[in-house]
């Protein structure tokens, strides 16, 4: 199902997703780990805070949000700007809380999920080598989509410059487009070096994903202003990852894009949005307490 999914885009409902096998769920009893939140495209920290609320009441000794604001972004969006500017922030912050309490969980909400592959992972990106998984041991994906129609933002890897001398070279037998989308658009570059789980395998990886089906026109019982921006947004959202507008998602992220091959589990939340801003505001989203008591099992 989840091959159908990913290449036909054929799972158009919520019930589709049910049979998926549940996460592997961490031992009580435990000392808990520190987390790490990696905010995604145009996130900033302060949309974080109930998320963070929700797991130290939970008790993991310290809950960090990488340090960004929304203006920060939009030379990535608009002048093709790499994530290594990003990158060295979550970077700073992985080493500093696995200094004081070694190995860390990561949450990567969003396109930060992508991001958050190329950091654990050893491949040059922009001439750098991260390799954070010898200082992280979870991963837990929230609404990321692994691939998509469309690769804006995630255009640049390395910017107008030239080709960096530690980049790993690629087969030969690389079709030259393809060859070219990898070294110049980051979505392409994290697809292409980590398709699975499996080329990560000392981190533990878990995708949580909404499940929601406004992209079939259906009433929120809201306003009817607010309603229509809903469904406008989402419908766009969802054209631009799949080139349609008919399928069930988290109102910015296809369900069926959320599932990375290999992960320790999937966990598909009916009703929950991808964030808490208008016209999201007030709707059960990744870091609503009740939400968060869930995919926060999958961690130590």
């Amino acid at each position: 199902m989840l091959r159908s999914c990913q290449q036909e885009y054929k799972a158009d409902r919520c019930a589709d997703y049910r049979t998926l096998a549940p996460p592997v769920v961490q031992e009580e009893g435990q000392t808990r780990s520190a987390i790490l939140i990696v905010p995604g495209f145009g996130g900033w920290t302060g949309l974080y805070s109930d998320m963070v609320s929700a797991l130290r009441d939970r008790g993991h000794p310290e809950v960090a949000v990488v340090p960004v604001s929304t203006h920060e972004w939009l030379p990535n969006a608009f002048a093709g700007r790499s994530f290594a500017w990003y990158l060295s922030r979550v970077q700073a912050e992985l080493t500093r809380l696995f200094n004081r309490h070694g190995p860390v969980s990561v949450i990567a909400h969003s396109q930060g999920g992508v991001l958050a592959l190329i950091l654990l992972g050893s491949q040059p990106y922009d001439g750098v080598i991260y390799n954070g998984a010898a200082k992280a041991e979870a991963l837990v994906t929230l609404g990321t989509g692994f691939t998509s129609a469309e690769d804006y933002p995630f255009r640049d890897v390395f910017g107008w410059q030239e080709r960096r001398s530690n980049e790993a070279p690629l087969p030969a037998d690389l079709p030259a487009h393809e060859a070219d989308q990898i070294r110049k658009r980051s979505l392409a570059f994290a697809k292409y070096y980590y398709p699975d789980a499996s080329r990560l395998p000392d981190v533990r990886i878990a995708c949580v994903a909404g499940c929601c089906e406004e992209g079939q026109r259906r009433g929120l019982g809201l306003d009817q202003l607010r309603s229509w921006i809903y469904e406008t947004y989402s419908l766009t959202s969802y054209r631009v990852s799949l080139k349609r507008s008919q399928v069930v998602g988290d109102g910015v992220t296809p369900t069926c894009l959320t599932m990375l091959p290999g992960s320790s589990g999937v966990i598909i939340f009916e009703g929950v949005r991808h964030m808490n801003i208008f016209p999201f505001y007030g709707l059960p989203w990744y870091g609503s307490p009740e939400v968060v008591a869930v995919w926060d099992k999958c961690l130590r």
